[in-house]
């Protein structure tokens, strides 16, 4: 509690959790976007690109979201004030 005022500083921090899960949706869309204008520099057809695209890219992407999702899980449920100082960096 040393570092911080009162506890409202920490519930700010939990607060922005979601913001997190908001750049991981966002990440998500980037490696699609990617794996689909890299098709269609194939000279593929947009018909063929926008299906195969996201299947093709499946795994990389859940993989990097259930990594992302299970390091910020402990962040999440701690309630020690102690982790609130770690969820500053």
């Amino acid at each position: 509690m040393s570092d911080f005022d009162s506890f409202k500083q920490v519930f700010i921090i939990r607060a922005t959790m979601p913001l997190a899960l908001v750049g991981i949706v966002v990440n998500n869309g980037i490696v699609m976007a990617d794996a689909m204008n890299r098709y269609l520099i194939e000279k593929r057809s947009a018909a063929k690109a926008a299906p195969s695209s996201p299947v093709r890219r499946l795994r990389p992407t859940v993989t990097t979201s259930v990594i992302k999702i299970a390091g910020m899980v402990p962040l999440a449920i701690s309630t020690t004030v102690e982790t609130a100082i770690q969820r500053l960096f």
